[in-house]
């Protein structure tokens, strides 16, 4: 009779345990995906990130950033290592090609706006001396306004 009564309470332990995994399924899984990264990691050997990550009592703030800290510098390394242009490159000498092609670009710019500036004044004469009546308004609207702008640079 002893016998039944253990039973009956193991069982009635294994159902209550039973009970508690299915109420939180998202944890098992969980825990399941975990011990499957670890051997992953193992075989890829990062042992020591493992050891780092159940023994030191920050890493669930700090690791994964010192993680992905080393590997972007690997990656770093790696693409310097197998590109001889990246290798080559000087920050110093690239920011002074932009500067120059900005100032070439400014200049540029500078130089078409003085051409359409000297179209508009060319075209204004143009009408002025036509001497149309019905331009009149317009002109005397588009002279104003020539003169604010040059007033304003």
């Amino acid at each position: 009779m002893a016998q039944i009564t253990h039973c009956y309470t193991c069982f009635s332990s294994q159902e209550n345990l039973l009970t508690s995994w299915l109420g939180n399924l998202n944890q098992l899984k969980d825990i399941l995906d975990h011990g499957r990264l670890k051997v992953d990691l193992i075989s890829e050997g990062f042992s020591p990130v493992i050891k780092l990550g159940e023994t030191w009592q920050r890493a669930s703030e700090f690791l994964v950033d010192i993680v992905k800290y080393a590997w972007y510098s690997h990656l770093i390394d790696e693409s310097f290592r197998q590109n001889t242009m990246l290798a080559s490159f000087n920050r110093v000498t690239h920011e002074a090609a932009i500067q120059q092609f900005r100032e070439i670009d400014r200049m540029s710019y500078d130089g078409n706006k003085a051409f359409l500036v000297s179209s508009y004044n060319e075209i204004i004469e143009g009408m002025e001396t036509v001497g149309n009546s019905d331009v009149g308004s317009q002109l005397i609207f588009l002279r104003q306004q020539r003169k604010y702008k040059e007033k304003a640079n």
